[in-house]
């Protein structure tokens, strides 16, 4: 276990790997003997070291000298900043941090272009800014800085989104008297209203053929209007259309091979640990089919791997006296202490513990939490007036068999990755839960 905690990456942890690909190339060097190759620098303030190696036919392998090392700090340049994500009708600010790294003073203009999209809002005399109604104006707008030597400004610009729904691109120039440069950001604008969801299925019989479906029924109706009356059904442009696929062993797969509620609710966020082990088992469990069916790439699962991780330190951290909570503030639950337990059990692989490390000391310690829940019936009983499961609700004295049971299940897995006393505290428990 040290060596998990305290391994060493030379690259990961000591070389910055951000920004690194502006460099990276390969090229063929003809008979000349030479090539030029031009590449633009990332806009950071960074000590390059840029080095290479050539493969000829007859000569093998040729490394360069010692690295060369060069400063890329562009004089001046900015970056902008802004929301990625806005409802039709609000006020977004762009922050534009410019810097200037030269030794002297210098002036620089900011140029916000002109859209469609966006309106410029004003502001007025001592920053007062009427947020329902301002004075706003399109075109092009320009603002005026002096940077002092070595030094950085900060603007924001206040802009109000007219368009209805899409994508939507802010483009602002800056230009000093040595450099010009320029950041674009893309926003996308959400409708206003509630969205309402709704969707389809249908099934799909592919094992003697292919089927072609040309048109699709969408649960929509073709016009927003309804007659008499002010009110419609959605808003213009707003309706939005997407399709997954999922076979009848396991759901469709991502490309990077995680999976997020955000993505699979279609916007819902949940702060509750639920949500965290949703993130966790979905993933666990995608990884888990590839494996089985020897379609598990570990390069291309490393982000996976690493999102597992994010989440299991979420998960922890909701984490008092072995017992899971559903918020930070809430008491611990066995209902939900089972069932993270149990995702935590099907992680325990050692195809992967390089990769995804289970403590076994997080299992004996969750696992002798759900002992000191179990009744003299040998069910289980959830303490407490919420029931995060509806079966599990009370029903008298008796235990819950549906909480019992799955209890159980997980007493039953534990048993392989417990030792000493605990082994047998389980065993009993067990013995106890199904008579």
């Amino acid at each position: 276990m040290l060596y998990r905690l305290l391994r060493h990456h030379l690259i990961v942890d000591d070389v910055d790997e951000d920004d690194v690909e502006w460099c990276n190339s390969e090229i063929w060097i003809g008979h000349d003997g030479h090539e030029v190759l031009q590449r633009e620098i990332a806009k950071t303030v960074e000590d390059w070291m840029v080095e290479g190696y050539a493969i000829h036919k007859e000569y093998g392998l040729t490394f360069t000298p010692p690295p060369i090392t060069f400063n890329g700090d562009p004089p001046f340049y900015i970056l902008a900043e802004g929301p990625s994500v806005c409802r039709r009708g609000e006020q977004v600010s762009i922050r534009i941090m410019a810097f200037n790294l030269h030794t002297s003073p210098i002036q620089a203009l900011l140029v916000l272009h002109d859209s469609p999209d966006y309106v410029f809002v004003h502001v007025e005399e001592g920053g007062a800014v009427q947020y329902f109604e301002p004075r706003t104006s399109s075109g092009q707008h320009q603002h005026l800085l002096f940077i002092e030597a070595e030094g950085s400004k900060e603007v924001m610009i206040p802009v109000a989104v007219v368009k209805e729904s899409g994508m939507m691109e802010v483009t602002v120039d800056a230009v000093s008297q040595f450099r010009r440069d320029s950041e674009t950001l893309e926003i996308e604008v959400k409708p206003e209203g509630v969205p309402v969801r709704k969707h389809t299925s249908l099934l799909l019989d592919l094992e003697n053929r292919a089927l072609v479906y040309e048109f699709l029924d969408v649960p929509i109706d073709e016009s927003p209007i309804i007659p008499f009356s002010i009110l419609r059904r959605y808003i213009y442009g707003s309706p939005s259309a997407s399709i997954s696929i999922s076979g009848g062993v396991f759901g469709p797969i991502k490309e990077d091979l995680m999976v997020d509620y955000s993505e699979v609710f279609r916007g819902r966020h949940l702060r509750s640990t639920d949500g965290l082990a949703f993130n966790f088992g979905a993933t666990l469990w995608t990884l888990h089919y590839l494996r089985l069916t020897n379609n598990l790439d570990m390069k291309e699962a490393y982000a996976a791997f690493n999102h597992l991780s994010v989440q299991l330190a979420g998960l922890l951290w909701r984490s008092s006296q072995g017992g899971f909570s559903m918020w930070a503030f809430t008491s611990p639950s066995v209902w939900l202490t089972a069932k993270v337990v149990n995702l935590l059990l099907a992680a325990q692989l050692e195809d992967w513990e390089n990769q995804l490390y289970i403590d076994p000391k997080i299992i004996k310690k969750s696992v002798g939490f759900l002992l000191k829940y179990q009744a003299n019936d040998g069910g289980f009983r959830e303490e407490g007036e919420v029931f995060l499961d509806s079966k599990a609700k009370k029903t008298g004295k008796t235990s819950s068999i549906p909480l019992t049971a799955i209890v159980l299940v997980v007493l039953h897995n534990s048993l392989p990755s417990l030792q000493g006393s605990v082994h047998t505290e389980v065993h009993n428990a067990r013995y106890r839960a199904t008579k």
